[in-house]
């Protein structure tokens, strides 16, 4: 299985149990069930630019710096995909994004640069994957680590972009 399909298969699991866990008993009745054997043969997991996970595709956009208060990390806007204009642009904040030159370097800048790519526009190859962050309420309380704060990339799956920058 190849790496793309082991995110995908680990990512659904995910998903299935964190709606499982975190839901009310009414949504637990309600909650769709699949089984990790279907996940990549007759389960296919989309993400937030409409395709298939693990898809390459060409996609560009723009990147912003927000100015919110509790977050001004540069955001991606994906504006286009495969070169179609979506509805409505998709963010990824820059922890979600992860971007190489065709020479293997991150085209990322370091955090005291970062502030340099407001207004850049990117074209990239890329695919979107997903991330796990399910740390149950009971582990954090065992641990005595306690409850931490849900940023939009440690939500129980977050998606993120990774590609190569395109010149």
């Amino acid at each position: 299985m190849n790496t793309c399909w082991r995110t995908v298969t680990t990512v659904a699991v995910a998903v299935i149990l964190c709606s499982v866990n975190t839901s009310t008993s009414a949504d637990k009745e309600a909650a769709v069930k699949v089984s990790v054997e279907d996940i990549g043969t007759k389960v296919l997991l989309i993400g937030r630019l409409g395709g298939p996970l693990g898809t390459m595709m060409d996609v560009k956009g723009t990147w912003v710096i927000p100015n919110e208060a509790k977050d001004n990390s540069p955001l991606f806007q994906v504006s286009h995909v495969n070169g179609k204009e979506l509805p409505k642009p998709v963010g990824f904040y820059i922890a979600q994004v992860t971007a190489e030159t065709k020479e293997g370097k991150s085209a990322l800048p370091t955090s005291d640069e970062r502030k340099k790519l407001d207004g850049v526009a990117w074209t990239m190859r890329a695919y979107e994957t997903g991330e796990v962050h399910i740390v149950p309420k009971e582990y954090s309380k065992e641990s005595g680590k306690g409850l931490r704060a849900v940023t939009v990339w440690t939500r129980p799956f977050t998606s993120h972009l990774v590609g190569l920058i395109q010149q």
